[in-house]
């Protein structure tokens, strides 16, 4: 598992989005999330102090009440461009998983200030690495001069999504994603 933080909550054209930061090495994994997830979160990260409890401070409250606390936040998954979180709860003792939308749980750690992990394999299949890009662009001027790529299509569409990252166009690079999810299959067969 890899230990995250909330970068950023952030609204594009086409939609909100939270973007979690690898501790380790600064992969960016960009999520879309709703509307009002959005502003949980940001009221979250933010502390603001709202009269009456929000949803995610509901929870909380309902939670103590019952002797459980949160121990923690993994998003696990990614299946067919959604993302699956599970809140790990103590109780008495024992322990409770229990599956949610990543925008809830991530609300619900940064309340009770518990850890937030992505696996592996989710952010090696969805992060990016700023840097790499950069890298990239560094030692291969020539391609974007010329426009030409020795590298796959989905090579390319990588190298573009991590650009979009770099420069924090990250509704981009969440569409990108998806595209390049969607080409994989055709690569491999091809």
């Amino acid at each position: 598992m890899v230990k995250v933080r909330l970068k950023k909550v952030g609204v594009s054209e086409i939609g909100c989005f939270m973007l979690l930061e690898s501790i380790d090495d600064s992969r960016l994994l960009p999520i879309f999330i709703g509307p009002s997830e959005a502003q949980a979160l940001q009221s979250q990260a933010e502390n603001d102090g709202v009269p009456r409890p929000m949803t995610h401070q509901l929870m909380r409250n309902i939670m103590d009440e019952l002797g459980a606390s949160i121990r923690g936040v993994r998003i696990v998954k990614l299946e067919e461009h959604t993302f699956h979180a599970t809140l790990e709860l103590e109780r008495g003792g024992g322990n409770l998983c229990i599956d949610a939308r990543p925008s809830d749980a991530v609300a619900l750690a940064l309340g009770a200030g518990a850890p937030i992990h992505v696996a592996a394999a989710v952010m090696n299949a969805a992060a990016v690495r700023p840097e790499d890009i950069l890298q990239h662009d560094r030692e291969h001027p020539e391609a974007e001069e010329d426009g030409e790529r020795e590298e796959s299509k989905v090579g390319t569409l990588e190298h573009a999504m991590a650009r979009a990252v770099a420069e924090e166009r990250y509704e981009d690079a969440a569409r990108l994603r998806d595209v390049i999810e969607d080409q994989r299959p055709a690569e491999k067969k091809g």
